[in-house]
Formats: C-alpha cells, structure tokens, sequence
C-alpha cells in the first residue's frame, strides 16, 4: 500500500491492512510533498486497545508492526517528520484489520524494535554494504581495466582519460577495511549528527561511524514525571515538572496551578447530549458561554478529557515508583487507557448519578443516587444499552495525571473531602422546636451538608435528604435547622448524614481547576478535581469492569487467595456473575486489611492494578485504605464514602457483593460508544 502525505493531509484516509494474526505481507509505502523534505521520518501506529509503536521511515516500504495486526479493528497511525526544533505531523490515517479464527500461532510474531534498536539496525545493514563493497573491490570488481574501454567512446578524448581509470588498483581497497559504528545517546536539545573518521593506510583504511541520537524529549516535546521512593507518600518531581505548582482553591479564590496551561491536564466543563446514532457526546456549550446550563436544560454536565501519553512503574514493594505523561507518543510510552486513539476527546460526567425520569443523570443540585452495582447498570442500560459506569481504564487514566499534577500519593493530603461525616445511631431527635428545626443528640453536624430522616437505623425512608442551614452546638447534643419544613416529624426519628447533593463543590470552586467550597482539610465538605466532583470520599464510585474472585477456604491449609477479574467488553455484565468474558489478572490481591502499601499492575493490561501489599501506617505509602473481600465474588468501589472517607483517595473497597447497597455506594455514567 502506498500512501500520500501532502504537508498535513494523508491519502487514502483508510484502507484494509489484512487480517489479524498475519504479518509481513502488507507494507507501507510512502510519497511525500516538498515540505517534508530534509526531515527525518517515522510512522507511529495506535492500536485499537491503545498501544504506541514507532517505525522509523529510511525510503523503503515498512512492514505493518506485529503488535497492529495482531488486534482485530481499526488502528491509527501518523507521519511524523522532525529536524532539530522542528516538528511536523500529519493528520491521522486509518487502518483496518479483519477478524480472523483465534488460531494459536508458534509464538507469535517478535514486538516492534525501538527506535534506537531499529536505528542500530539501519547502520548494522550499512555496515554490512560496506563490507560487501570492500569484498568485491578485493576481487577486482572496481579494477580500473574496465575504465579504459573509454577509447571506444564518441570522443577520443574520454577515452584517453580512461587510461587513468586503470591506476585504480593499486588504491581499489582503500576504505574498505571492516567499518565500525558506535551510537550515543544526546541530550534532548541537540540535534541528530552523524561523524565519520578514517584510520590507516591506503589499501587497509578502515572507516568509523558516529551517530548522534537526541533523547526522546528532543524538538520541544514535553513530558511531566514524578518518582516515589521508600516509604514518603511525597514525590519527586522530573523532567517539565521541575518547579511546577499545583494548587488547589477554597471557594471562589484564585490560584495558581501550572498544570491549567497543559492541554490534556485542562479538562472544560460543557453540556453534552448522546448521539445514539453517531456513537458519540455531542457538546452543545461550554461552561461561560451563554446556553450553558448546570441543571439539564441543556444536555449532561460533563468534562473533556485530551489524549494523552504515559509510563508508569509499577514493580517492587512500595509502588507505584515512577509515572510520566506527555501529549506526545514518545519511546517507551503507550496511549492513556481511556481513549481509543490518539485525537477524539472523550466526555466524563462531572457528578455521580442522580436518576430523573427513571434514568442516570449527570447534572447539579440533585439528590446523588445510592444502589448496588447491579442496580446502578440496570440504570445506566436504561440510558443506553451500551452504557455503563466508571472502568478501570478511566480511573486509572485519571489516577495518572492525579499523581503527576499533585506530586503524592496521598490525594487526601491535598483536599480531603468529605470523609468524616456523623453516621451513628445516637443521633436521634430527642426534642421537636419547629417543623424546621429539631435537637438530636448527635454532635459532628455542619452548615451545608445533607442529612436524611427515618425511623430505621441508618434508613432515609421519611425526608431521604434535606440541607442543613444552621447548627447550635448544646450540652444535649445539636440544636438543627433545615433548609425545608419536615412534615410530621416524630421524636426518635434516626438522624443520619447523606451524600452531598450533586453541585455542593463545582458550583462553589469558580475561579480554579480544583478545590472545595469551604476548607480543603477538614474532612466534612466534598472537593473537585478538574471537572470530576468528588473524586474521592462522599460517595464511592463502581468500577464496573471488575470483580474479585476468592480461592481457597480460609484455613491454613487453604488460606484465601483474592483475583481481579477484568471484563473487556462492559456490554457483557451480567448481574455480578463471574462468566467466560472475564479474564483474570495475574497477581493476587492483599489477604488483610489496611492502609496500601503496594500497588501492582497487570503485566498484559497496565491499567488493571489493585492492592498487593498493605501496611498499618496512616501516614506512609498511599496512606488510602483497602478492604478485602468478604465473599466469593465481590465488586469493586473506589475512592472512600462519606464516613469512612478520612482513609480515602485511591481507597480501594473489595469487601462487598454486587447485590449490596449502601449510603455512600454512588456511581457514573459512562458510555463506551
């Protein structure tokens, strides 16, 4: 296949590239216009489950890389020209690889070379060209004998000069001795060189060549790391975050936050509708402009994530030890696990779910909804029958960036959220003042906060939820005012602390990418990161791609063994069963209780990582708590509930069944198109 680059534009847009499982018959071919000239060149290829493969273009048709056509559907691929600052990309092409039968091949093709590998190569077959020409010149294929046949020529005149031609042999071998090539590895600022020096005598000179290769960062290509080590929650930053700031706001206040000027760390808030047909969020306005609307007037709150790069480390005891993110494909870096490509933006809800009409909602001043994990996908399918919510690939994506912008593993050090609400059954209403205003004799209340009415413990079945306008602290216990009058409110009736209504952090924090409405520390009010409100602690979000799977029967001759099961395809969720779709990861996760010590990642699927280690210490490694199963199968939930959040952040609670429900058990909607 051959294809045109016309300074930007790629023709044909897309083609078919075979079947999946075959290699080495399809290859690409490229012509290219004038302004691609001088440049160095290389193509890099996106798979459809996000892997970066680069290629480098010498002039000769490349094969398709093994890693593109071994996965079945459409993968994108770009050509990218670069010469010292100088960068020049085109748009993206498409290629399609068609299914084939799972035939199981003597080991599959071997992984595409790095650049710097596949660079090596080009001077092994340079040298090896070398070689051979010397090996002819020793057997007199360059003798000049053959250059005096210039008498014959139309003008005798040349043919004289031919005479010279035969002189060549005693020189014919010079430079032709065996060559040698060493690479070395240049800083990022520097540009690509190439050196060539010669030693001894005529007929045995021996030529040796210099390449210089810049490091990846090479051509203004940034990229944003940090590194953890030992038992400090605390990072290091690397590379273009040297001497970034992170802040975060309380209320409406400005600050400073370096990372709102980095394109996939800036995520707007807009209105979306669903498409169906299409497959896909329509925006229909941005936050500021004049149709935006928090309430659904106008489609979905939601925020708009950017592609973006990473690697990230996730070997040893006390990982994970290093992670980077860049906007650029560099060597080594695979595509955030939440986009399928390298250019379409994907839409995240910016609240948990809230149901109105009988179907999940994204928008603000809602009562955020409480279900258990097989509830809340009934929800989501009622929305769309591909519809789901939150996966381990979102959160994983957004965990990358949350440990690189704030530089901890500790997210709660940062802002704290709501994680320490009052939700016991002593608080019970001991005196009636007005129907808006009652006494309980529970303490730890606050202006703000939603609080729910029942006459069970724990239950919301009389007011499910009602803001707290006033509180009045008394040696009896709380003297409380709600924001709406309470009909036949009865003494004894259980007082108990709900999930913030939807809003409570986005519509305060105004004037920065994060924050929270009144204090980021004191455990009691909910926060927002970049668009996503409470991404952790007031209500835990369902990964719904996952379940945990328990071996063994706890006795010591069979002690439990815990496994994350992954399902691929989120349309294949049934009710909380462990089917044939799941595919088990190949660690096993921690067999106690506490604070993570350990995270540990699929070696097949980076983005499929969980507890394997946990410690007692509050205050060292992730300083977020984790919870192991409590039965056979069990759901995963993420992030820290209203009370017991002050462990939250990457909390990761693996305790309960996907038929369990709870007061803070909260989830999201999302779409896989």
């Amino acid at each position: 296949m051959k294809i045109n680059v016309n300074y930007y534009s790629v023709t044909p847009p897309r083609f078919i590239a075979g079947t999946s499982g075959s290699y080495g018959f399809e290859k690409l071919d490229v012509e290219f216009s004038e302004e691609w000239e001088g440049l160095n060149k290389k193509f890099v290829f996106n798979t459809p489950s996000g892997k970066s493969v680069s290629v480098i273009y010498v002039g000769e048709p490349i094969d398709i890389p093994a890693e593109v056509m071994a996965e079945r559907g459409v993968s994108k691929f770009a050509l990218v020209g670069y010469e010292g600052e100088r960068i020049l990309i085109s748009v993206s092409g498409e290629l399609d690889v068609l299914g084939a039968l799972d035939i199981e091949a003597e080991n599959s093709q071997t992984p595409t070379p790095s650049e710097i590998a596949q660079v090596l190569e080009v001077m092994e077959r340079n040298t090896a060209i070398s070689e051979s020409l010397r090996a002819d010149a020793e057997n007199g294929k360059f003798n000049g004998k053959d250059g005096a046949d210039g008498k014959d020529g139309a003008d005798g005149k040349d043919g004289t000069d031919g005479k010279d031609g035969a002189d060549g042999k005693d020189g014919a071998a010079a430079g032709f001795g065996t060559p040698s090539a060493t690479i070395e590895l240049l800083d990022s600022d520097e540009s690509p060189r190439v050196n060539v020096s010669a030693s001894g005598e005529d007929s045995s000179k021996v030529f040796a060549f210099s390449f210089g290769i810049p490091a990846p960062k090479a051509n203004g290509v940034k990229k944003y790391s940090v590194r953890f080590s030992g038992s400090a929650p605390a990072g290091v930053r690397e590379d273009d975050a040297v001497g970034m700031t992170a802040e975060v706001a309380v209320g409406d206040e400005t600050v400073i936050n370096d990372f709102d000027s980095v394109s996939f760390f800036n995520r707007p808030i807009c209105n979306c509708v669903w498409d169906s047909s299409a497959r896909r969020w329509q925006v229909t306005a941005y936050r500021g402009e004049p149709d935006f609307d928090w309430y659904g007037a106008n489609g979905e709150v939601m925020y708009e994530c950017t592609p973006f790069y990473y690697k990230a480390e996730f070997e040893g005891s006390g990982s994970p030890s290093y992670i980077s993110v860049s906007a650029t494909p560099l060597e080594g870096y695979s595509l955030a696990p939440m986009f399928k490509n390298g250019y379409d933006k994907v839409y995240c809800p910016c609240f948990n779910i809230s149901v109105v009409d009988g179907l999940p909602v994204s928008r603000a001043g809602l009562i955020t909804e409480n279900a258990s994990m097989n509830n809340f996908m009934t929800l989501a399918r009622a929305f769309d029958a591909k519809a789901g919510l939150e996966t381990a690939e979102n959160y994983f994506s957004d965990a990358l960036l949350l440990w690189v912008e704030f530089a901890t593993k500790s997210w709660k050090s940062v802002m704290a959220g709501a994680g320490a609400m009052t939700y016991n059954v002593t608080s019970r209403v001991t005196e009636i003042i007005s129907d808006t205003t009652f006494l309980t004799g529970g303490t730890g209340f606050i202006v703000g906060q939603e609080i729910s009415l029942s006459d069970t413990e724990y239950g919301n079945n009389i007011v499910p939820s009602v803001k707290i306008v006033a509180v009045e602290s008394v040696s009896s216990g709380t003297v409380i005012t709600v924001a709406e009058p309470i009909e036949n409110i009865e003494l004894n009736y259980y007082v108990t602390s709900q999930m913030y209504k939807t809003g409570a952090a986005l519509l305060s924090v105004t004037n920065a990418s994060s924050g929270s409405p009144v204090s980021n520390t004191d455990i009691k009010h909910p926060c927002v990161w970049r668009g996503k409100e409470n991404p952790w602690c007031n209500g835990y979000s369902y990964i719904c791609n996952l379940l945990v799977k328990r071996y063994g029967s706890g006795t010591a001759d069979s002690p439990y063994v815990y496994k994350l099961q992954y399902l691929p395809d989120i349309t294949k969720y049934n009710n909380g069963e462990l089917t044939d779709d799941y595919i088990e990861a190949d660690f096993s996760l921690a067999t106690e209780h506490g604070c993570i010590k350990t995270l540990t990642a699929d070696k097949r699927y980076p983005f499929l990582i969980g507890a394997s280690e946990t410690a007692y210490s509050t205050v060292q490694y992730m300083t977020s708590y984790y919870y192991r199963p409590s039965y056979a199968v069990t759901a995963v939930k993420m992030g820290g509930n209203f009370n017991n959040g002050k462990n939250g952040g990457f909390l990761m609670d693996t305790s309960m069944q996907p038929t369990n429900k709870g007061k803070g058990y909260a989830a999201r909607l999302f779409i896989n198109g």
